[in-house]
């Protein structure tokens, strides 16, 4: 009896871990590559995003971090915004999570990435900060 229970809590446990695989800037090998790649301690990720997760905390080492995620979950291309990539995530992750009974996730996310494609920065990284947080705050407005 203890052996099936252990063989249900692990099939559950690896079920749940493979519906959940979408990414996760601070979590996973390229969040630690990443957080590497711009010199981001585990001190500064406590206080880069606000009670409304807009990202706060803005310098190079954060623009470096984010420009990296983004690059890697191939997000940012040639420094472009890649919409083919950014809308099926913007789809399951951010309009999911701050819009969920809106019917159209996909008509949203392309609304959202439309509205935020152009922000502007002095690097690549603080554009990829810039749209995350035009994103979050577009998203997170309750109509």
């Amino acid at each position: 009896m203890q052996a099936i229970f252990w063989c249900l809590v692990f099939l559950f446990a690896s079920v749940q871990s493979r519906s959940h695989e979408r990414p996760n800037p601070f979590g996973g090998q390229i969040g630690l590559e990443c957080r590497e790649e711009g010199k981001l301690s585990d001190d500064a990720l406590l206080d880069i995003l606000d009670e409304h997760n807009i990202i706060v905390r803005k310098n190079p080492h954060v623009y470096s971090f984010f420009e990296c995620t983004f690059r890697k979950y191939k997000f940012l291309e040639d420094g472009k915004f890649v919409k083919d990539t950014i809308i099926p995530y913007m789809v399951k992750g951010p309009v999911e999570f701050y819009k969920p009974d809106v019917v159209d996730h996909q008509k949203t996310a392309e609304e959202t990435y439309e509205l935020c494609k152009n922000e502007e920065g002095k690097t690549a990284g603080e554009r990829v900060v810039n749209f995350m947080n035009c994103a979050v705050g577009h998203l997170s407005i309750k109509k």
